[in-house]
């Protein structure tokens, strides 16, 4: 910050001063090189003119108020340089410099509106309006923000929402003739008309008018010199067509324009190689689909789209023979080829088809029907909603806010029905609610029955032969005793009988009748509708016990292992109801054959009323549709081999990456608050906490999926500024922590034999409270008299921490949420 001053450096040999052109070499006396405006290093600056010449010393004195002219001499010792005092920045720079590093902290970074709302403040008055601003759900935003097609099949559809009505709010209208709800349908092309499933779409306008689009052009085919020159075409290069219509090179020279169309990747979106709609005859099947008018369809003559295609454009409805009128309604431009009635005027008689004003006179647009995600938040919870019950069960997070109203009944079932385990009711399950609900069979074991728990199976004499296994030293008559305790427990009775020796399958004598030792689950009953999606082998082993009797039979040729451990074990642990031909009560049932229906046709169900104890769910809102379908929303899975309905291509706002239709969603809305939410302070805590209390998709899956995601993350939203002990209960009763940590449906040992997973109970303590080792008040770990780290809890800590953590299952199935497989909740 001194006055500048002149260094003058001269040639060696006194040839003179450096002139315009030399080259200036620096350097501190360590022998690094420096930047002429940078620091000088603490011992001094040498100089040479060029890169052979001597190196010199410099000193350079500080202007001071005598005006003391610099020096330079050659020197060969470092000189003494006298470095003048850093300046301080301006206040108005140090204070900018420390609000941004405190909004480091309590934000996601500083932005320039942040500095300027932070600036002239105390950082306790900025913290303290952060903690009164509303606090901004991420479930929330997500809701609002899909609009997912709704199913043509009003079963499935019902397992989500309804759909909109023609004339309801919200209502979707396209201009464009074929559109995603279209894919693998029958199309005909005959006529200049265009049917879907033989339904008329459009009329062709041959003038090239009506529809929006203009004539084809006529689009070359030629490869690249290179390609020529071995024999290669642009049709036989299809597969790599992707990555080279995107070259500028290919673009420029309209090289392979033909292929790159055919294929679906053409040079711009007005690119139209096709033969044109007029005049064409057409027999086949809808494979691809880009819903815009003039974009891109896919069509084939293989109904598994598989060969045969024909490459088109999307045409703009025009029907001139239908009569219609221009609409009263009134209708907001979504984006290009696309309405959303915002309100109606006087009577509305909408049919599949009308004509609007609003893009361009006379436009014709087609039905398109879109879910209803209805308010069902605790503040306001849904009423009746005309067929789809959206109905939470009370619980600790909505109790406070149920209200009576009419609506659609919960779950209504008698305190104290049974089921019936008999093969007859395992057909009902599947018949009624599409389980497949299994006796297992075909168990094997080698354990001694002797001094734990085992399974004795009463012998039909008259199928199999029945003899005594010779024991010694009254061991069978203990264990007859044992099994006689149990005579009503029937043909399948549990013992635990001290004894010695006594080998597996052992065979004894109890009055008239024959009870042979079992694999302790032979003839237990479990829903295996999970592992049909999870058999290593393919659906179809498992499903094909449906017909054949609902008794699988684990096959001879597998390792036990495979049944006890593993993958197996972890999904059908859960799914435990009981042993053959013994009754159990319906509300202990796993949560899929917890529905109305089953309990109907069991006989569980009880009369209901009109008016019910409606509750609501965190943050459950209506979807908004003139914000359009922006994010992923699995509605219906779709009895198709290609398509689950996801409806992948969104209206949003910023680029969503289209190759991946199973990006989940969570992640935009993460980043979406992340830089725009107002309560920023409670984002940043609740993305620590969630550091902690940690459920991520590796490991567990599901990742396609959204909503459960966010409703998960919005419980460290909620309780940013709350009760530690708030998040940790929420967390425990979190399905989702519930699946990751394999607590879920965890059962004391004398419900299903089993000891229950200690997952939950050790990482509860480990990783989210008390941590592996007891600390001082100043954080240093506690030592014994051995000096030895002191432990927070043993493993007679963590088995009785597991017994707690029993009992716990989702909730029925509901509608008004991202579905999930099967009927997970």
């Amino acid at each position: 910050r001194g006055e500048w001053q002149k260094l003058t450096i001269e040639r060696e040999g006194g040839e003179g001063s450096i002139v315009e052109g030399d080259e200036i070499f620096l350097k501190g006396w360590t022998g690094k090189y420096i930047d002429v405006n940078g620091p000088f290093p603490a011992g001094g600056i040498q100089a040479r003119w060029s890169d052979q010449g001597s190196w010199q010393g410099l000193t350079i004195e500080h202007a001071s108020a005598t005006g003391v002219e610099p020096s330079a001499e050659q020197s060969t010792e470092p000189p003494a340089v006298l470095p003048g005092p850093p300046s301080e920045p301006s206040d108005e720079v140090q204070q900018r410099e420390k609000d941004a590093r405190f909004l480091i902290q309590a934000t996601f970074g500083p932005t320039r509106s942040s500095l300027k709302e932070l600036e002239g403040q105390p950082y306790s008055a900025w913290i303290w309006d952060q903690l009164r601003r509303p606090v901004e759900s991420h479930r929330q935003y997500y809701r609002e923000r899909v609009n997912p097609r709704s199913s043509i099949d009003p079963v499935l559809e019902a397992e989500v929402g309804n759909a909109r009505t023609r004339c309801g709010y919200g209502s979707r209208w396209l201009g464009f003739a074929l559109s995603l709800a279209d894919l693998d349908k029958r199309i005909s092309i005959r006529d200049n008309e265009i049917l879907v499933e033989g339904v008329l779409r459009t009329q062709i306008d041959p003038a090239y008018v009506g529809n929006g689009i203009l004539a084809p052009r006529n689009c070359t085919d030629v490869p690249p010199p290179w390609w020529e020159r071995r024999g290669v075409t642009c049709r036989s290069k299809l597969s790599a067509m992707r990555w080279l219509c995107a070259d500028t090179y290919y673009v420029e020279r309209g090289l392979c324009q033909q292929s790159c169309f055919d294929a679906g990747y053409r040079y711009s979106s007005g690119d139209d190689c096709s033969s044109g709609w007029p005049s064409l005859s057409f027999e086949g099947y809808i494979c691809r689909v880009e819903e815009a008018i003039g974009g891109w369809v896919q069509l084939s003559a293989d109904s598994g789209c598989k060969s045969s295609f024909l490459a088109m454009v999307n045409p703009a409805i025009w029907l001139p023979d239908a009569g219609l009128s221009t609409t009263g309604v009134q209708l907001h431009p979504l984006r290009p080829g696309v309405l959303v009635l915002t309100q109606t005027t006087g009577s509305c008689s909408l049919g599949d088809f009308m004509r609007s004003d609003t893009e361009a006179p006379g436009r014709f647009y087609q039905f398109d029907s879109r879910l209803k995600l209805v308010q069902n938040s605790l503040e306001d919870p849904a009423s009746s909603t005309g067929g789809s019950c959206p109905t939470v069960p009370k619980t600790f997070l909505n109790e406070e806010h149920c209200q009576i109203l009419p609506s659609c009944a919960p779950l209504s079932i008698e305190s104290d029905a049974l089921v019936h385990l008999n093969l007859s009711t395992l057909e009902l399950f599947h018949t009624v609610a599409g389980r497949y609900v299994y006796a297992i069979t075909g168990l094997r074991t080698t354990s001694s029955p002797c001094g734990l728990l085992s399974r004795w199976r009463r012998l039909d004499c008259t199928a199999e032969a029945c003899a005594e296994t010779s024991l010694g030293g009254g061991q069978a008559d203990a264990i007859a005793l044992g099994l006689q305790d149990e005579e009503e427990a029937g043909w399948l009775r549990d013992i635990d009988v001290e004894c010695q020796d006594v080998p597996a399958n052992a065979v004894v004598k109890v009055g008239a009748e024959f009870f042979q030792h079992v694999h302790l689950q032979e003839h237990n009953v479990y829903d295996f509708t999970d592992w049909v999606d999870s058999h290593p082998g393919g659906k179809t082993h498992i499903r094909k016990w449906a017909q054949r009797g609902f008794q699988l039979e684990f096959p001879e040729l597998h390792e036990m292992s495979r049944w006890e451990s593993g993958l197996a074990a972890e999904v059908l642990r859960a799914a435990f109801i009981g042993k053959l031909e013994a009754s159990v009560e319906f509300q202990s049932l796993p949560q899929g054959l917890q529905s109305q229906p089953l309990a109907e046709a069991l006989g569980a169900a009880k009369p209901a009323g009109h008016l019910f104890q409606t509750c609501g769910s965190p943050n459950e809102v209506a979807n908004d549709p003139e914000l359009g379908h922006q994010l992923h929303f699995h509605s219906v899975f779709l009895r198709s081999p290609r398509h689950v309905h996801i409806d992948p291509h969104q209206e949003a706002p910023y680029d969503i990456t289209r190759d991946s239709p199973t990006l989940s969603s969570e992640h935009v809305v993460w980043v979406m608050k992340a830089l725009y939410a107002k309560d920023q302070l409670r984002q940043r805590m609740a993305w620590a906490l969630s550091q902690i209390f940690v459920a991520a998709q590796p490991g567990y899956g599901n990742g396609a999926f959204s909503e459960m995601w966010l409703n998960f993350y919005d419980i460290f939203v909620r309780n940013a500024f709350g009760n530690f002990r708030d998040v940790l209960r929420e967390v425990t009763y979190s399905p989702v922590m519930g699946d990751y940590l394999s607590f879920k449906g965890n059962r004391a040992y004398d419900s299903g034999n089993h000891y229950p997973d200690e997952n939950y109970a050790r990482e509860i303590m480990q990783l989210f409270t008390i941590g592996l080792w007891k600390l001082n008040s100043d954080g240093s770990r506690v030592v014994d008299e051995s000096g030895g780290w002191v432990p927070t809890y043993t493993n007679e800590h963590i088995m009785n921490f597991a017994r707690v953590f029993t009992g716990l299952d989702e909730q029925p199935t509901r509608t008004n949420i991202e579905k999930l497989p099967g009927s997970r909740n």
